[in-house]
């Protein structure tokens, strides 16, 4: 078998395993901004360190550190939140209020390919859908503290339908 055969099988063989990402660490923020969409008529403050990304789609809206995914806003059905490992089909982890609407928390590992993340989801109904705040941080009590307590909706249309 050829040196790039064995390469080949090598790197097959491991992304089928898979790999398991930890959380990340965040540092403590020194300043803060407001994200505000008005598509999806949300809003909330986000730390200086956060570098955001529009996918444009359900992949969402992606808030890095240092390369990595960090925190991520979501807004799926139930299928595509299946299709991607998101939190439909896990067991919820309790009641939570999301921008003054209830919803529900959920730990989980997010599969949706060759990488695990350890995830947090603050998810509520919003417009038929659900939407939910993720986060794949550690050590991260007073970042995740703000950004849900400034998170608020800003639209006419609100949570829960």
């Amino acid at each position: 078998m050829s040196t790039t055969n064995r390469i080949v099988i090598a790197f097959v063989f491991l992304a089928a395993l898979g790999c398991k990402v930890g959380p990340i660490d965040v540092p403590q923020p020194q300043a803060w901004r407001q994200y505000r969409n008005d598509a999806l008529g949300v809003a909330f403050d986000v730390p200086d360190f956060l570098e955001m990304r529009d996918h444009g789609d359900a992949a969402g809206i992606v808030f890095r550190y240092n390369g990595v995914n960090a925190v991520l806003l979501r807004f799926v059905d139930e299928k595509e939140g299946r299709r991607r490992g998101l939190w439909n089909g896990h067991p919820d982890a309790g009641p939570i209020t999301l921008g003054g609407h209830a919803g529900k928390r959920y730990s989980y590992l997010h599969d949706d390919g060759p990488i695990w993340d350890r995830t947090e989801a603050y998810v509520v109904p919003y417009r038929g859908q659900e939407l939910g705040l993720e986060f794949r941080t550690h050590h991260d009590g007073a970042m995740r503290e703000r950004m849900l307590a400034s998170f608020r909706f800003t639209g006419r249309e609100r949570a829960g339908g």
